[in-house]
């Protein structure tokens, strides 16, 4: 038994212990995450666009000779090669990133432990125990093996093993994402993450 603040003595329920690939598959878990949000795509729109606008403005003035067409399709091509090129070095910062973190934050052995409360959640590793509301979840991503959830109001994305968020546990998530939205904040819940625990800015 242990007290935590607002909980009185608790028993943790479900446990988790990190094995030699758990950072791999927390890298590899949050860059497909990563690639399944919206605004990723947005962003790289973005930079297509404004690839393809740059290298027409540098064409139209060395080649002033060539057809309108000819410069526009010239600066499409290598807008998309830019692009392509800007991707995988996000790509590779991204997962290096979170590699790196995981390393640090779940090497092999670490302990992560989790108890779920009527209003909270509480997950306890051996460097902090964080408390969470449901309600201040704005969303949770589901998967076979990890789940995501997003804080209201931060940039971070905390990552947690399955093991540790059982499916009666997911259903009072999905209550607090219900009342956040009757509140008027912007939730959702979604099938098909694949992630693990730890806390990745995006």
């Amino acid at each position: 038994m242990v007290v935590v603040d607002g909980f009185g003595q608790i028993q943790y329920e479900h446990e988790f212990i990190a094995q030699r690939d758990t950072a791999n598959a927390m890298a590899g878990a949050f860059l497909g995450y990563f690639h399944r949000q919206p605004r990723t795509w947005i962003a790289y729109a973005g930079m297509y666009v404004l690839g393809t606008l740059l290298h027409y403005l540098i064409l139209g003035g060395k080649v002033a000779t060539a057809a309108v067409s000819t410069v526009w399709t010239a600066a499409a091509v290598l807008g998309f090669v830019t692009t392509v090129l800007g991707i995988l070095i996000i790509m590779l910062i991204v997962y290096t990133r979170t590699l790196r973190n995981a390393r640090i934050g779940l090497s092999t052995g670490t302990v992560v432990r989790s108890y779920f409360g009527d209003a909270a959640f509480i997950v306890d590793t051996p460097d902090i125990a964080s408390r969470i509301s449901y309600e201040a979840l704005s969303s949770v991503s589901i998967g076979r093996r990890f789940v995501f959830m997003r804080i209201r109001a931060t940039p971070l994305v905390s990552v947690f093993p399955r093991e540790i968020v059982p499916d009666a546990a997911i259903a009072r998530m999905a209550r607090g994402l219900r009342t956040s939205a009757a509140l008027g904040d912007r939730t959702r819940t979604t099938q098909g993450a694949d992630d693990l625990r730890g806390d990745a800015a995006e």
